[in-house]
């Protein structure tokens, strides 16, 4: 679908390499991370199963040109809302898990686009990469998973992520955000992955399939997961490919390896900024202008 475990596992990984300096680590479930990893994409499923108008389209928004500008001001925020309480290092994940998604996301879409076969859809693609990586690290079968079991808390809401959107988005792009609206996305993101979660005998996959044909934007095959891989997104043998105008040869690890040493560095900015009131890596690394006030 959207990547959701590569997401998870890249939020995962990160916040395991983060040095111990940025801040006392506490344990945080891994149902918390898969949710905030994904959180980008939860107002795609406002619109439900049925034709319905998303006035928001909170996930176009985030993945637009604005987006720099927007997580500055939502970083702004949480440097305001920064309390300590227990819900403090919640509030620092949601902020990561929203950066670490965008970045993952439109670089990992520019890879895919530059190696992929001309027969496989990129939202095919997503899920391959999610079964390769769910087999390689967790030697699990994504197939016979239901991600919404497995992560039974991940499609959760959270009030404190509407407080802590509500001005930057406001600030950003003019969008008055309504509670409600969260809430309904994270309900029906619940809703989705139960109907497309795996069924005893496969019934529902089989069911889904056959209404596609006459609904794909609803029920499209391409959300259920196949243990079919396009080898060419792997990129084993290291072929060259061109992302924007630099040339690379990474394989996929390699490939996320470099983005999570590129999130890292970030993210240390962030902490740098929230904790130690230094702003001097943060503005270097989203060309902040010396006159604006952080």
């Amino acid at each position: 679908m959207f990547a959701e475990m590569t997401n998870y596992y890249f939020l995962n990984d990160i916040l395991e390499k983060l040095p111990n300096s940025v801040e006392e680590k506490k344990e945080i479930s891994k149902d918390l991370i898969f949710n905030f990893a994904n959180f980008n994409t939860t107002s795609w499923f406002y619109k439900g199963y049925k034709i319905k108008k998303d006035k928001y389209k909170l996930y176009k928004k985030l993945e637009s040109e604005n987006f720099d500008l927007f997580f500055i001001n939502l970083l702004s925020e949480l440097s305001i809302r920064l309390t300590d309480d227990d819900l403090n290092y919640e509030r620092l994940i949601f902020l990561y898990g929203i950066y670490t998604n965008h970045l993952l996301m439109t670089k990992l879409k520019s890879y895919i686009l530059s190696l992929k076969s001309s027969t496989t859809n990129l939202y095919e693609a997503y899920n391959m990469i999610d079964y390769y990586l769910a087999n390689k690290y967790e030697d699990i079968n994504l197939k016979e998973v239901d991600l919404r079991n497995r992560f039974e808390d991940g499609f959760n809401y959270y009030e404190y992520q509407d407080n802590l959107l509500h001005n930057p988005l406001l600030v950003t792009y003019n969008m008055f955000l309504s509670k409600e609206y969260l809430r309904k996305s994270y309900k029906k993101k619940a809703r989705f992955f139960e109907l497309y979660g795996d069924s005893k005998f496969g019934f529902r996959k089989k069911l889904f399939r056959f209404i596609s044909i006459f609904y794909k934007n609803v029920m499209s095959p391409h959300y259920f997961y196949k243990d079919k891989i396009d080898t060419k997104i792997l990129n084993i043998p290291k072929l060259n490919y061109d992302i924007g105008e630099k040339k690379h040869n990474l394989n996929l690890i390699e490939f996320i390896d470099e983005l999570e040493k590129e999130a890292i560095k970030t993210i240390e900015g962030i902490n740098d900024y929230l904790f130690n009131n230094n702003d001097k890596k943060i503005r270097k690394i989203f060309n902040i202008p010396k006159e604006r006030k952080m």
